[in-house]
């Protein structure tokens, strides 16, 4: 199975890509799944993904998508990754 990632700042610029093509041997995963392989792939994104930080309400979390398909933290041990699917993370960014 395969699967694309799109990452936003500062992710991207912590791994050095934009976009990211994951394999698996499984035919679907979770999404708590791909990123604890993101977490220990790239070690130096491990505490940006980390789930329990992310569900703190003292961070700003990162919002995932499956397929534009918005992913709540506490879902992502539920939402099933399916080959082909498209991933976004990235942090909600407020301007003026």
């Amino acid at each position: 199975m395969q699967i694309m990632i799109k990452l936003g700042d500062p992710l991207w610029r912590k791994i050095g890509t934009r976009r990211l093509s994951l394999e698996f041997q499984e035919d679907h995963i979770t999404m708590a799944k791909a990123l604890q392989y993101l977490r220990e792939r790239y070690p130096q994104v491990r505490d940006d993904l980390d789930p329990e930080r992310n569900l703190r309400s003292d961070s700003v979390p990162y919002n995932l998508f499956v397929d534009h398909r918005k992913i709540s933290w506490d879902d992502i041990d539920q939402t099933i990754i399916n080959d082909g699917d498209k991933l976004a993370l990235f942090l909600l960014v407020v301007g003026g």
